[in-house]
């Protein structure tokens, strides 16, 4: 088949290409009215020139602009699901989801083999492997159906392959780590780095596709921790005591995790690199985080004035106030212990939770390194107090364990529930101290200065799930706010 020219798709698909993004769970600007689509560069990812890799910039009513990849099958057969069609003179041309083609997968891992830098013009597509690549014999594929903000598909039980949909200029976290920490060769616990894809043309350079080490026969930790605590937990009545092997196997959960963060974090704080290299914690890094936090709080006191699905006695405690004096005097005891203090910023996982770290039989892998969707490249290659993902998995086992506690509800069982939650945390952050090693330095010389500042994190990360469960799971709004209530209790 002839290659299709950017033109011609311009003309006659991008404004059907357009409706078809709007409606898939990647996009992500759904609030946002879009003037049009324009194809900036359509590369040919295979000899047939029927798989495409779009490069595309749309355009909002509102003056903003956003480039997205979206590639695509060209075929001449009119069946299935397709984006458009177009007909003439007895020709007929379908436009599809390149997805959903068996033909995607394999052109991605042939231009892999080959090293492929691919042309549209000036502009390129540049394929590129690492030592750690090798082209499975089963090159069989499918697509991870739980993908929200990108794309991605398993080939051959070997390899996974993520496409980046609203693409940011500029390095690419989710790369970049995994790529150096592959190079230190100090932290094992994440997945190969096997390969990238990047653009360079009219929008700048920019990360299109990641391929790495799929963990076979893996689960996210969530998941695998729900199924077996689930199966763990029992109440007997009798004695009013709890089965002592879920006890023991969260607190298991809890120090594995907290060894795992402070592996991670003593590489991260290795690498040869002057943008990973620890930095003293300036007040600006505190500062920022104080006021997210006030606006958050703001922001949730108003929803929950507003709310009668809320526990009274919580209500209270946010109208009143007790929340803003908590941040005050923690964040006057921060600001006043920085300089003395030596507490370093490293370069930090960012969005580190339960769900980012597989379990599979060889132990825990970290994943997605791409720091929070929402925010710029600026901010997630930032470097931050290594107490930023501490506080993530602290959050994520207070949920973990009221998710799977959520029956008991007697004054027993709340006891032993608050109980696990405490001991858990002292389990977490002990194993987390001891596993830096050396490296508990980055922590600073005083360890009340890193509570203070863990609490700080652990506010700033409950309060914006607050704002979440208020606008869409209300019902679940008590456990980010007993988390504040919790870390603002005792400070003076």
């Amino acid at each position: 088949m002839i290659k299709l020219p950017k033109e011609f798709m311009e003309e006659h698909f991008s404004h059907l290409i357009l409706k078809y993004a709007e409606k898939q769970r990647w996009y992500s600007h759904k609030s946002m009215q879009a003037n049009a689509l324009n194809v900036l560069e359509a590369f040919s990812l295979n000899d047939s020139n029927t798989i495409l890799a779009l490069m595309c910039r749309i355009s909002y009513v509102t003056g903003q602009e956003a480039l997205y990849y979206i590639p695509v099958e060209v075929s001449s057969v009119p069946e299935g699901e397709f984006i458009g069609s177009f007909s003439e003179n007895g020709s007929f041309l379908a436009l599809k989801d390149a997805f959903l083609s068996r033909s995607y997968a394999d052109s991605l891992m042939n231009n892999f083999t080959l090293g492929s830098k691919l042309y549209d013009g000036t502009s390129s597509l540049l394929f590129t492997k690492t030592a750690y690549f090798t082209k499975p014999e089963n090159s069989g594929s499918r697509i991870v159906s739980t993908e929200q903000s990108n794309s991605s598909l398993i080939v051959g039980n070997s390899i996974i392959i993520k496409s980046y949909r609203n693409l940011k200029r500029g390095e690419n976290p989710d790369i970049e780590v995994p790529v150096r920490l592959a190079e230190l060769r100090e932290f094992k616990e994440t997945p190969k780095p096997l390969g990238y894809v990047t653009y360079s043309g009219k929008a700048g350079k920019i990360y299109v596709a990641y391929a790495s080490e799929f963990i076979y026969g893996s689960i996210d930790a969530w998941s695998y921790y729900n199924r077996l605590f689930d199966g763990l937990l029992g109440y007997t009545p009798h004695n009013n005591e709890y089965s002592g092997n879920f006890q023991n196997e969260f607190l298991h959960a809890a120090s594995g995790l907290g060894r795992l963060t402070g592996r991670m974090h003593r590489a991260l704080s290795h690498v040869n690199d002057p943008s990973f290299a620890p930095r003293d914690i300036e007040e600006s890094d505190i500062s920022g985080v104080i006021s997210r936090i006030r606006e958050y709080l703001e922001t949730a006191g108003e929803l929950i004035s507003n709310s009668n699905e809320i526990d009274h006695l919580l209500k209270t405690s946010f109208v009143s106030g007790i929340h803003t004096s908590g941040l005050e005097t923690i964040s006057n005891r921060i600001l006043t212990g920085i300089r003395v203090s030596q507490a370093k910023k490293i370069r930090v996982h960012g969005d580190y939770h339960l769900g980012q770290v597989l379990v599979s039989e060889g132990g825990y892998y970290v994943i997605d390194f791409e720091g929070e969707p929402l925010r710029s490249i600026e901010e997630r290659i930032m470097q931050y107090p290594p107490v930023k993902d501490a506080a993530g998995m602290l959050r994520s086992l207070d949920y973990l364990l009221a998710f799977v506690c959520r029956g008991l509800n007697s004054g027993v069982e709340r006891k032993f529930v608050d109980e696990l939650r405490n001991m858990s945390e002292k389990a977490f952050i002990s194993s987390y101290r001891e596993s830096l090693g050396d490296s508990i330095t980055l922590l600073g010389s005083n360890e009340e200065f890193h509570e203070l500042l863990l609490r700080l994190f652990v506010v700033e990360k409950a309060a914006y799930e607050l704002i979440y469960e208020l606008n869409n799971r209300p019902s679940w709004a008590w456990v980010p706010m007993k988390a504040i209530t919790r870390m603002f209790h005792g400070i003076s």
